[in-house]
Protein backbone atom coordinates (compact mmCIF):
# COMPACT_ATOMS: atom_id res chain seq x y z
CA UNK A 1 0.00 0.00 0.00
CA UNK A 2 1.19 3.27 -0.53
CA UNK A 3 1.13 5.89 1.46
CA UNK A 4 -1.77 8.06 1.16
CA UNK A 5 -3.30 5.64 -1.23
CA UNK A 6 -7.21 5.29 0.11
CA UNK A 7 -8.14 2.07 2.26
CA UNK A 8 -9.33 -0.42 0.87
CA UNK A 9 -10.19 -1.22 4.64
CA UNK A 10 -13.90 -0.29 6.04
CA UNK A 11 -14.95 0.06 9.58
CA UNK A 12 -16.71 -3.13 10.77
CA UNK A 13 -14.59 -5.27 8.29
CA UNK A 14 -13.57 -8.69 10.41
CA UNK A 15 -9.88 -9.62 9.24
CA UNK A 16 -7.20 -12.13 10.68
CA UNK A 17 -3.62 -10.74 11.56
CA UNK A 18 -0.28 -11.49 13.00
CA UNK A 19 1.09 -8.97 15.81
CA UNK A 20 4.39 -8.45 15.15
CA UNK A 21 5.17 -5.79 18.31
CA UNK A 22 3.99 -3.80 20.73
CA UNK A 23 4.11 -0.25 20.38
CA UNK A 24 3.63 3.18 22.74
CA UNK A 25 0.29 3.14 24.55
CA UNK A 26 0.08 -0.76 24.29
CA UNK A 27 -1.26 -1.66 21.19
CA UNK A 28 -0.02 -4.64 19.28
CA UNK A 29 1.27 -4.03 15.78
CA UNK A 30 -0.08 -6.23 13.07
CA UNK A 31 0.14 -5.67 9.30
CA UNK A 32 -2.87 -6.15 6.40
CA UNK A 33 -2.29 -8.39 3.50
CA UNK A 34 -1.84 -4.99 1.74
CA UNK A 35 1.19 -3.78 4.03
CA UNK A 36 -1.42 -1.49 6.08
CA UNK A 37 -0.53 -1.10 10.06
CA UNK A 38 -3.00 -2.05 11.80
CA UNK A 39 -2.76 -1.15 15.70
CA UNK A 40 -4.88 -3.76 18.15
CA UNK A 41 -5.05 -3.45 21.85
CA UNK A 42 -4.52 -6.49 24.69
CA UNK A 43 -3.01 -8.35 21.62
CA UNK A 44 1.10 -9.82 22.07
CA UNK A 45 3.71 -10.43 19.60
CA UNK A 46 2.91 -13.74 17.93
CA UNK A 47 -0.40 -13.83 18.27
CA UNK A 48 -2.71 -14.67 15.48
CA UNK A 49 -5.79 -12.56 16.06
CA UNK A 50 -9.31 -12.08 14.75
CA UNK A 51 -10.07 -8.24 14.84
CA UNK A 52 -12.76 -5.85 13.84
CA UNK A 53 -11.75 -2.18 12.12
CA UNK A 54 -13.14 0.75 14.55
CA UNK A 55 -10.76 2.84 12.57
CA UNK A 56 -10.08 3.03 9.32
CA UNK A 57 -7.33 5.67 8.01
CA UNK A 58 -5.12 5.97 4.72
CA UNK A 59 -2.03 5.71 6.68
CA UNK A 60 -3.20 3.37 9.29
CA UNK A 61 -5.66 1.28 11.14
CA UNK A 62 -7.53 0.78 14.55
CA UNK A 63 -9.03 -2.70 15.61
CA UNK A 64 -10.83 -4.12 18.54
CA UNK A 65 -9.39 -7.73 19.46
CA UNK A 66 -12.21 -10.29 18.47
CA UNK A 67 -10.64 -13.37 19.56
CA UNK A 68 -7.20 -15.04 19.66
CA UNK A 69 -6.71 -17.66 17.29
CA UNK A 70 -3.34 -18.65 18.10
CA UNK A 71 -1.81 -17.35 21.21
CA UNK A 72 1.47 -15.71 21.45
CA UNK A 73 4.17 -18.02 24.11
CA UNK A 74 4.27 -14.58 25.55
CA UNK A 75 0.95 -14.69 27.11
CA UNK A 76 -0.05 -14.68 30.49
CA UNK A 77 -3.35 -15.11 33.02
CA UNK A 78 -3.75 -11.62 33.71
CA UNK A 79 -4.11 -11.53 37.99
CA UNK A 80 -6.60 -8.27 38.03
CA UNK A 81 -10.25 -9.82 37.32
CA UNK A 82 -10.73 -5.99 36.13
CA UNK A 83 -8.12 -6.40 33.41
CA UNK A 84 -9.27 -4.73 30.07
CA UNK A 85 -12.45 -2.99 31.90
CA UNK A 86 -10.89 -0.30 33.84
CA UNK A 87 -8.35 0.68 31.64
CA UNK A 88 -5.71 0.98 33.79
CA UNK A 89 -3.04 -1.61 32.82
CA UNK A 90 -2.43 -2.39 29.02
CA UNK A 91 -0.58 -5.78 29.19
CA UNK A 92 -1.03 -7.87 32.29
CA UNK A 93 -2.53 -10.61 29.44
CA UNK A 94 2.44 -10.88 28.88
CA UNK A 95 4.35 -12.46 31.20
CA UNK A 96 6.33 -10.05 33.25
CA UNK A 97 9.78 -10.37 31.84
CA UNK A 98 8.04 -9.86 28.46
CA UNK A 99 6.46 -6.51 29.35
CA UNK A 100 9.84 -5.33 30.84
CA UNK A 101 11.64 -6.55 27.49
CA UNK A 102 9.11 -4.35 25.56
CA UNK A 103 9.09 -1.00 27.82
CA UNK A 104 12.66 -0.92 26.38
CA UNK A 105 12.18 -1.50 23.01
CA UNK A 106 9.56 0.96 22.81
CA UNK A 107 12.04 3.48 24.55
CA UNK A 108 14.60 2.73 22.61
CA UNK A 109 12.23 2.93 18.91
CA UNK A 110 10.60 6.71 20.84
CA UNK A 111 14.13 7.87 21.02
CA UNK A 112 15.17 7.18 17.70
CA UNK A 113 11.78 8.06 15.78
CA UNK A 114 10.69 11.17 17.98
CA UNK A 115 14.02 11.86 19.63
CA UNK A 116 16.19 11.99 16.82
CA UNK A 117 18.61 10.24 19.31
CA UNK A 118 20.00 7.29 17.53
CA UNK A 119 22.32 5.36 19.52
CA UNK A 120 21.39 6.36 23.19
CA UNK A 121 21.89 3.96 25.87
CA UNK A 122 19.19 2.81 27.46
CA UNK A 123 19.31 0.42 30.64
CA UNK A 124 17.76 -2.42 30.85
CA UNK A 125 13.83 -1.74 32.64
CA UNK A 126 13.74 -2.25 36.58
CA UNK A 127 11.95 -5.48 37.71
CA UNK A 128 10.14 -5.18 40.77
CA UNK A 129 10.05 -8.43 43.06
CA UNK A 130 6.21 -7.74 43.02
CA UNK A 131 5.20 -6.45 39.57
CA UNK A 132 1.22 -6.11 40.88
CA UNK A 133 -0.76 -4.00 43.50
CA UNK A 134 1.11 -0.64 42.66
CA UNK A 135 0.76 2.38 40.65
CA UNK A 136 4.23 4.36 39.86
CA UNK A 137 4.55 7.69 37.44
CA UNK A 138 7.24 9.74 36.79
CA UNK A 139 7.58 12.75 34.45
CA UNK A 140 10.92 14.54 33.47
CA UNK A 141 11.05 17.70 32.26
CA UNK A 142 13.90 19.27 30.23
CA UNK A 143 14.11 22.71 30.48
CA UNK A 144 16.87 24.56 28.11
CA UNK A 145 18.64 28.09 28.21
CA UNK A 146 19.58 30.15 31.07
CA UNK A 147 17.26 30.13 34.15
Amino acid sequence: MTMGAPSTVRTGDRLQVSIERLVFQGSGLGRLPDGQVVFVPYTAPGDMAEIEVTEARDDFVRADLVGVLTPSPLRAAPPCRYFANCGGCQWQHLEYASQLHWKGEILRELLVRVGKLDGVPVSAPLALASPWEYRGRAQLKVVTGAA
